[in-house]
């Protein structure tokens, strides 16, 4: 993988967060709304930055697609977890999230594009996946609605009681509920194994 610029983006993002994850865990409660809010808006405008400088300087990349992915489901991962370890979002449901969706969905889903590797096939073979999967308007839509989840619950916990019980119950569903549709579009990426599998190999002659 050569670290051009995107990767490095990428890179200083991971790092970043993580900074400022460090700074929301130690802030005074009246503050950490705040400092959540600025680490929300700082990923969604570098998430949206190192694709198009990839784009615009030519450096697209299959091992850069993959480091950006790995790089969003690490940034997740940091946040959930930090945010469970405060006791703001459910155990539960990062296990799912993490667990479940990551690592026996999106996981196979890598193998295969790593397979395809043009984006041309990967739209004729899974066509169903690829509608949803690179359907960027649904993709930002997610990200926000997961972070306005997250905040929700953050300045309910430390700023202002706003959410009753029914309420943060409410928000726990529509996460998981959301995880939920992510995934139906990779349940075709097992559909696409099982043809690989399925289809004879041809054994060299001696």
């Amino acid at each position: 993988m050569t670290w051009g610029i995107p990767n490095r983006i990428t890179l200083f993002r991971i790092a970043a967060t993580v900074l400022l994850l460090f700074v929301f865990y130690l802030a005074p409660d009246d503050r950490k709304f705040t400092v959540f809010l600025f680490l929300t808006v700082f990923n969604v405008i570098i998430d949206v930055v190192d694709g198009n400088v990839a784009r615009i300087l030519g450096q697209e990349t299959n091992s850069g697609k993959f480091f950006d992915a790995a790089g969003d489901r690490l940034v997740k991962t940091f946040i959930l977890c930090t945010l469970s370890q405060m006791g703001v979002f459910p155990w539960f449901l990062t296990a799912f999230h993490l667990g479940v969706k990551n690592q026996f969905f999106e996981l196979p889903a890598f193998y295969v594009e790593g397979e395809l590797k043009e984006k041309s096939r990967i739209r004729q073979e899974l066509p169903f996946y690829y509608a949803l999967t690179y359907n960027k308007p649904w993709i930002g839509f997610g990200v926000v609605l997961n972070h306005l989840i997250w905040l929700a619950l953050i300045y309910d916990a430390f700023s202002r009681p706003l959410l009753t019980p029914a309420g943060r119950m409410g928000l726990y569903a529509l996460f998981f509920v959301h995880s939920l549709v992510r995934a139906i579009p990779l349940v075709s990426i097992y559909e696409y194994l099982d043809r690989g599998l399925a289809q004879p190999r041809e054994i060299p002659c001696d």
